[in-house]
């Protein structure tokens, strides 16, 4: 049963995995064209299905990537799904065209120029520093080039003529990009770039962190308090203790019914002799007697069997009510060391589970710093993703050569999505609200 257990998950997962990564290669590869916004919402899409997907094969239910082990909805896990579909849909979008041919500018600007000079710094190799200090002598010169042009646009008397005009655009173009040998020298060394190069700032390094902190907290202190449901090592022992003894019953009743069936005909073949050898001739009655004798014996043995195969299922029967009775004994003694409420199925968990009180007997109570946490999150994660929204709209930016940069947001705020969730977990584990 196990065994087609295992193959029936191995048969829905295997499409499924297999279409959700065509389906990411599609909205982020073949779709390179359009918008980069709408392959986002199409790759945020199919994670969101996905995750639907796997919450209804596990718990029957589309939200049931949400329930806990308490067969709650947990608020913990909410944010979670949030930031890993909003940020890791947004890096895909990003990633996968960048490593197609073609997917990288040239470097065309002195920013560019400039960003490549310190990649190649931060490399361990001496001769990428090396490199690095080649593209910083032609910087310096386009530099000195550009103290040059300024001073005799400076000693240009008629700022208004073609002279001045050429001069001031030719300033313009060496101070935004430097000379084309300085940017054919950086495209040469830091390209064909770096398509991976896509970094997350601190601010959400540390919120993503703040968040997946918050879920390992809460179920460290969910078990910590005895809430979680996930079977104790006595509970385990116990149920396996007595599918052992339902095992040993059930072999039991089989011997049981087999020796009854061997001594029902012990007893009928000795009966059918005894009508024998009453009604046998007197030259036959010692054949009939010898006969009788045989059958008395084969009842006598099926009859020792029948008593012995009842002795083992009488004991078979009192071991698996004691294993039973000791099962039921474990688990009530678990739910009653359990200060948090729990459903006994995935079915009764509502949404209702992300704002109540998580201890027993105060489930109609409202949580507060769940609230809290709940408004801090949609509003961060939701501004977040309007920040990403306006990334990719730069195409320029996401074909960056030398890399992309997420956007940034306060660390303000930062500290104060920590305060919230640090009021959620402390909330949590004292069970005040």
């Amino acid at each position: 049963m196990e065994t087609l257990k295992k193959i029936g998950d191995f048969l829905w997962a295997g499409p499924i995995v297999i279409v959700f990564i065509a389906l990411i290669l599609v909205f982020g590869v073949a779709l390179v064209s359009v918008p980069r916004v709408w392959p986002w919402l199409g790759i945020a899409a199919v994670m969101g299905a996905f995750l639907i997907g796997l919450g209804q094969r596990m718990n029957g239910r589309p939200a049931g990537i949400l329930i806990d082990s308490r067969y709650k909805m947990s608020l913990s896990r909410f944010q979670m799904v949030l930031w890993t579909v909003v940020v890791f849909s947004a890096y895909f979008t990003i990633a996968l065209p960048r490593c197609l041919p073609g997917g990288l500018s040239d470097v065309r600007t002195a920013k560019q120029v400039d960003a490549c000079i310190e990649y190649l710094k931060d490399q361990d190799s001496e001769e990428a520093k090396g490199k690095a200090a080649e593209i910083k002598a032609l910087k310096e010169q386009d530099l000195e080039e550009l103290k040059q042009k300024t001073a005799e646009l400076n000693a240009l008397k008629d700022k208004g003529s073609e002279e001045a005009k050429k001069k001031t655009a030719e300033i313009k173009a060496l101070k935004d990009q430097y000379s084309d040998e300085t940017r054919k020298k950086a495209q040469d060394e830091c390209t064909p770039g770096q398509p991976l190069n896509i970094a997350f700032p601190p601010e959400l390094v540390a919120a993503l962190g703040i968040s997946t902190a918050s879920l390992a907290g809460s179920s460290l202190i969910k078990n910590v308090k005895g809430g979680s449901p996930v079977k104790s090592q006595r509970v385990t022992e116990a149920e396996k203790a007595k599918q052992k003894a339902d095992k040993e019953l059930q072999a039991a009743v089989d011997k049981l019914n087999a020796a009854a069936a061997r001594w029902v005909d012990a007893r009928d073949a000795k009966n059918k002799a005894e009508a024998e050898l009453e009604s046998s001739a007197p030259d036959a009655r010692e054949a009939a007697e010898e006969k009788l004798r045989k059958a008395e014996g084969e009842f006598r043995t099926a009859e020792n069997e029948r008593e012995k195969a009842l002795t083992a299922w009488k004991a078979a029967d009192e071991a698996r009510a004691t294993a039973e009775k000791n099962l039921d004994a474990v688990v009530t003694a678990q739910s009653k060391g359990s200060s948090l409420a729990t459903n006994d199925s995935p079915e009764q968990a509502t949404w209702g589970d992300m704002f109540r009180h998580e201890e027993a007997g105060k489930e109609k109570a409202i949580d507060l710093a769940k609230v809290q946490m709940f408004f801090f999150t949609i509003v961060v994660v939701f501004a977040y993703a309007a920040a990403i929204f306006g990334l990719l709209t730069k195409e320029a930016a996401l074909a960056n050569p030398l890399g992309v940069d997420f956007p940034t947001f306060s660390a303000s705020l930062n500290a104060l999505l920590g305060l919230s969730h640090a009021g959620y977990l402390t909330v949590k584990a004292t069970g005040e609200a």
